[in-house]
């Protein structure tokens, strides 16, 4: 495997524990996490009839939504760090994917420490990111 094809697997990963949640009325997935040596966040949203919504009114419960942040935080980013470690790459601190339900059509953007300034406010740029759905 080369590190394309272990990062995507491990970003599928992420994909995959909301689509199992998310519900028929659900089109479109947005997820925004941040993760650096002090923090951590995630951000989801769904478009629901037209409307960007959070995921109780998706029809996703907060227990579900924190247990896949959970998933995510202490499983999932480690590994993907390790993935960038062993392939010499840079880590990314900010993630912000897209993902059609309907379709399977995935977006993903990342910006990296050299991309954040110090200020850097996470959760107003995420909810900032979400509401320009």
């Amino acid at each position: 495997m080369c590190f394309e094809d272990e990062f995507m697997d491990k970003q599928s990963e992420i994909i995959s524990l909301y689509k199992e949640v998310a519900t028929a009325k659900s089109e479109q997935l947005y997820v925004y996490i941040y993760n650096d040596d002090f923090q951590s966040l995630i951000v989801t949203a769904y478009r629901v009839d037209d409307k960007v919504v959070g995921n109780v009114e998706a029809g996703v419960s907060d227990e579900s939504d924190e247990k896949i942040y959970d998933i995510i935080i202490e499983e999932i980013i480690p590994e993907l760090n390790e993935i960038c470690r062993r392939y010499d790459r840079e880590i990314p601190i900010v993630f912000k994917y897209t993902y059609n339900l309907k379709t399977g059509s995935f977006d993903a953007e990342y910006l990296y420490a050299k991309d954040v300034d110090e200020d850097y406010e996470c959760g107003s740029e995420g909810l900032k990111w979400i509401k320009s759905r």
